[in-house]
């Protein structure tokens, strides 16, 4: 997908910043879009390539920004180069294109106006089980990235409070592969599973290609005290197989507010859990 504005400013501008220069070339050739200096610009790019940047822009260059797949700067590269050009004095404006944000909102089917958009999970250790609680406490519409091999491992994580909250899983949005498929956070992980029994190996050694959007519908919990202690003892045995240390576990469960249970509770519970 790309729209008319963006053909016409590749056009445009004299230089292009892309996160793969080799498919920019193939995009630039693709709508005969003549040969334009091609700089390298991903998440690792030093200080240094930014600083470069800023000066062509500086000197009246006009600087375009393509992401491999997406918007640049919403989980792609783009928010440090940005931030940059504003400090500077550069004008920066954004040329619309495909979003998996947006996208997946679009065709979730869940109502209301508010959705909060949350990126990538961290990859491990407090950090991850503190922003997992901030989604099973967040009762709006929830987004999430996340890559194919590590998709079983976050619904799964996600699954142990509100495992009945229905979700969509988006995979390829846009792209010519495109997957959409709806149900609870726990059939999910059945879905996860036959995919990765019928799918070829790739190359980030997952046999399931193409990042995943995540989007989690509303959610309005209504449980007993008995559930409650239920759902603690799983978030605790959760965090801790993970290497959290049994007083974080407890604090992180009792900041969630999810149970509602004092910390003294959520303590004696950890103490009694049966593993």
């Amino acid at each position: 997908d790309i729209t008319i504005r963006a053909i016409e400013t590749l056009r445009k501008v004299d230089v292009i910043c892309a996160e793969d220069t080799r498919r920019s070339i193939q995009l630039l050739r693709h709508f005969d879009i003549p040969q334009k200096l091609l700089i390298s610009y991903h998440e690792h790019s030093h200080v240094k390539q930014i600083n470069n940047i800023v000066k062509m822009a500086l000197e009246g260059m006009h600087i375009g920004v393509v992401s491999d797949a997406g918007t640049p700067a919403i989980s792609d590269p783009g928010s440090e180069l940005a931030a940059a050009c504003v400090e500077s004095g550069i004008p920066v404006c954004s040329v619309p294109g495909p979003s998996a944000v947006t996208t997946a909102v679009s065709i979730s089917g869940f109502s209301g106006t508010a959705f909060t958009f949350l990126g990538f999970l961290p990859h491990k250790g407090v950090e991850r089980q503190r922003t997992v609680n901030l989604v099973q406490s967040t009762l709006h519409i929830v987004v999430l990235y996340e890559a194919p091999h590590r998709m079983m491992r976050t619904m799964t994580d996600l699954s142990v409070v509100h495992g009945d909250r229905r979700c969509v899983c988006c995979r390829e949005l846009t792209k010519l592969h495109e997957e959409v498929w709806r149900g609870s956070i726990s059939e999910s992980l059945l879905w996860l599973r036959e995919k990765m029994e019928t799918s070829e190996p790739g190359e980030s050694g997952s046999s399931v290609r193409g990042e995943f959007t995540i989007v989690l519908a509303p959610y309005s919990p209504g449980v007993d005290r008995e559930e409650k202690a239920q759902n603690a003892q799983d978030m605790l045995r959760s965090m801790m197989r993970d290497g959290v240390k049994r007083s974080e576990a407890v604090q992180l469960v009792a900041d969630s507010k999810l149970t509602n249970l004092r910390k003294s509770e959520i303590y004696k519970l950890a103490l009694d859990m049966d593993w």
